[in-house]
């Protein structure tokens, strides 16, 4: 699915890209952290769709998922 909603994002169909991502999020068999990343994504695609609070309210749940470590990561 990852791979999907990034060909999605390439061929910027930002909405479609979202409902990928947002699959991957409903789906109790990915780890918290691939979740928190799709989440990250979908805020970066509500970005480009010019809704910021969509937007905003995706990457605070994606930052939410992550903890302190995975935040420190280089």
């Amino acid at each position: 699915l990852f791979e999907k909603a990034q060909q999605k994002e390439a061929q910027k169909d930002y909405a479609a890209a979202i409902k990928e991502y947002q699959a991957i999020v409903d789906n109790k068999d990915y780890a918290t952290e691939i979740k928190a990343d799709s989440l990250y994504n979908i805020a970066i695609n509500y970005i480009r769709l010019k809704d910021a609070d969509k937007s905003i309210t995706h990457l605070k749940e994606s930052l939410r998922l992550k903890t302190k470590k995975d935040l420190l990561k280089k």
